[in-house]
């Protein structure tokens, strides 16, 4: 027996970003807008105000959102809504920017937080949770296609010098609206980092322990879409036609990964990413090549079908590295390790010990090899 759900209503189009005042509407009329402040995006920004304007909805802005946040970061977010009486949270941005406003509604309201609590209760995608008070609902709204973090039941937040996730369903979005006219603000670097970020998604929920059919069917449509469209997007980045593609691509990679969960590299990625500060996708890519070789033959059916269904022949590690190269993320992971007490750190964490996909000797020789 296995579970599918796909629980957030998706909303989409090109320029669909200023009807985001009328999907607000729907759950009330004081919303707080959480987004990072880009000056790239100030454009979208507009448009967001002027329709909850439009509305007659009252909000309020928190702007203030870091690259990977911190637990203090989403405090400073929860916080306001102490002060206020908000009905509704709406998030646009990037995968920290959703993650925050993910914690922020779930944990709305919340005077005295233990975090450690929070990362020790919720830990299974998989789990179904009592249902939590005070809870606001949540709008994304993503501006890259890579994260799934729209669509899926996790929130990803910095505790410490470790990133740690958190699950339970009520951190789904109600609803995503994705306008694709704000992907095209991305830069080739950031369309890179996320959409191999969606690859990866789609391809651990593949061979995820938790894997079911449907999800597997998902995860391998989402792959061979990025692999044929990616690359020509880093081509030609303003090419809307493209920008769809990978767009949905990346919903149907997180519907897989809110099914299946994450394997192997995820954690690992998180873990490096606690003491590096680098970005999600780029540590995925140098951990990518390293992890195939290391684990081909505990996995051999399913990176055949995936090879041969995604790429067209058997052979996933030149696949991959070569898929890599082409959207120039082939990199290692000595590029983002700056110091060997850096790594011995990475090496050291409790973590290895007690993931469920592969012994601690197993995840250390992917990382030393990447």
């Amino acid at each position: 027996m296995f579970k599918y759900s796909q629980k957030t209503i998706v909303n989409y189009g090109v320029g669909s970003l200023s009807e985001i005042g009328k999907l607000v509407f729907r759950y009330g009329k004081r919303c707080l807008f959480i987004n990072n402040g880009e000056p790239f995006l100030e454009s979208a920004y507009k448009i967001v105000r002027a329709s909850l304007v439009d509305q007659d909805i009252r909000f309020d802005e928190f702007s203030n959102i870091q690259a990977n946040p911190s637990v203090e970061n989403v405090m400073e977010g929860i916080a306001l809504t102490l002060q206020n009486d908000y009905d509704i949270v709406f998030g646009l941005g990037g995968g920290s920017v959703m993650d925050s406003a993910k914690a922020i509604s779930f944990l709305a309201k919340e005077t005295n937080i233990n975090w450690q609590d929070v990362f020790s209760t919720y830990t299974s995608p998989h789990t179904d949770y009592e249902d939590r008070k005070d809870v606001l609902p949540l709008i994304l709204t993503p501006t890259t296609s890579g994260t799934g973090s729209e669509i899926t039941q996790a929130a990803v937040l910095t505790y410490g010098d470790e990133k740690l996730s958190i699950f339970h369903p009520q951190i789904r979005a109600k609803e995503t609206l994705i306008d694709l006219e704000l992907m095209l603000t991305l830069p080739a670097s950031v369309t890179a980092q996320s959409g191999f970020d969606a690859f990866t998604h789609a391809f651990e929920s593949y061979v995820s322990l938790n894997a079911n059919p449907l999800a597997q069917q998902d995860a391998l449509h989402a792959m061979k879409k990025i692999v044929e469209t990616l690359p020509a997007l880093m081509n030609d980045l303003n090419n809307l036609e493209l920008r769809e593609a990978m767009a949905l691509a990346s919903l149907v990679a997180g519907r897989a990964l809110s099914n299946s969960a994450a394997s192997i590299p995820h954690p690992l990625a998180e873990v490096i990413g606690g003491y590096t500060n680098r970005a999600h996708g780029a540590i995925l890519a140098s951990l990518y090549p390293s992890y195939i070789q290391t684990c081909q033959k505990e996995n051999t059916p399913a990176f055949q079908t995936i090879s041969n269904y995604v790429f067209g022949s058997e052979d996933l590690y030149e696949n991959i590295v070569g898929f890599l190269e082409q959207i120039q993320l082939h990199h290692t992971l000595m590029n983002f390790i700056e110091q060997e007490e850096t790594l011995e750190k990475i090496l050291a964490h409790p973590v290895m010990e007690h993931l469920p996909f592969a012994d601690a000797k197993t995840l250390r020789t992917i990382i030393k090899n990447a």
